[in-house]
């Protein structure tokens, strides 16, 4: 009897041992994944679990490791196209500071939003008394630019009504520096992103050189055969004389 029971006990004991290290063997991957989820969720998308079993357990920990991958791939080229997004905006910017020609943006409130360095020179006002200004204050506080301001209302209504990408305007405008310029404006809608308010991008010169180099040139045209003509009958009279 006392031998049976031996042999009971210890064969409860094998049984709880067998129990107690077949629940490590269970635990432990548990564990690893528990932990190399967390590193995960902090930001280190390079860990990997390292499976040393063929079991369920270990396809388990196969498949973490892929997805892991999948996580990181997607994050290094969501992070290349912000990159890659950043620096065409970065150069776009240098780009519309770098041109000649005025360039706004202008909400569909008629909140001005952006002004290139351009169209601060033509204006001769500064950023800070264009960019965040609504058009209607622009014309109260600017009364001279008011043809300029409304034109671009005017060429925002057409827009409105017609199927054309784009509205160009000419306005002669007397500016802050006590001279008149002719300005020939072109309002077209912006490509509206998701979620976002529509806007319109104006751009602007002043053409008031090419116009006047055109008149002079005209005028030259002019002169020129204005003296042919007298020229010409005087040359006839000019024969009769010598004979």
């Amino acid at each position: 009897t006392i031998n049976l029971a031996l042999v009971v006990l210890l064969t409860l004991l094998a049984a709880v041992l067998a129990g107690i290290q077949a629940s490590r063997s269970f635990i432990q991957p548990i564990r690893e994944l528990t932990l190399t989820a967390r590193i995960i969720a902090s930001g280190d998308y390079g860990h990997r679990l390292q499976p040393d079993r063929q079991d369920e357990l270990g396809d388990l920990m196969h498949t973490f490791n892929e997805m892991s991958e999948q996580i990181q791939k997607s994050r290094d080229e969501l992070r290349n196209s912000q990159l890659m997004s950043e620096g065409q905006k970065h150069y776009l910017q240098i780009l519309l500071h770098q041109m000649t020609a005025g360039v706004l943006t202008c909400e569909k409130s008629g909140k001005i939003k952006t002004a290139n360095n351009a169209s601060i020179k033509l204006l001769n006002l500064s950023t800070e008394q264009l960019i965040g200004k609504s058009i209607s204050e622009l014309m109260q506080l600017y009364p001279n630019f008011t043809p300029f301001f409304e034109a671009i209302v005017e060429a925002q209504q057409q827009l409105a009504k017609q199927s054309e990408p784009a509205c160009q305007k000419q306005v002669t405008l007397d500016l802050n520096d006590n001279t008149r310029h002719l300005l020939t404006l072109t309002v077209r809608h912006l490509p509206v992103p998701m979620n976002s308010a529509s806007s319109v991008l104006i751009v602007f010169d002043d053409i008031t050189a090419i116009v006047q180099a055109q008149k002079y040139s005209t005028w030259q045209d002019i002169a020129r055969r204005l003296a042919h003509e007298i020229k010409n009958p005087l040359t006839p009279m000019k024969h009769t004389v010598q004979y």
